[in-house]
């Protein structure tokens, strides 16, 4: 794409990367992370006319949620 002087880097991500749910900070925190590395990589490869594109998918059904496994004892109030 250098060489050519041209090109498009689509990046797939969740609209997690936009509002996480709780329970999944981690997974979000990824997900953002993509964001931020496709807004810095897009300035470093601007000047060779490559565009970065993140793609936020929208909700998708899957069994996520129902595989999250809470801990039984509660967090302490402080």
């Amino acid at each position: 794409m250098r060489q050519r002087k041209s090109g498009v880097i689509l990046n797939m991500n969740s609209g997690t990367s936009l509002d996480g749910i709780s329970t999944m900070s981690i997974y979000a925190s990824a997900k953002a992370g993509i964001d931020a590395h496709t807004k810095i990589l897009a300035k470093e490869v601007a000047p060779f006319n490559i565009r970065i594109l993140t793609v936020v998918l929208g909700t998708l059904n899957t069994s996520i949620p129902n595989s999250v496994a809470l801990g039984k004892a509660s967090l302490p109030e402080d």
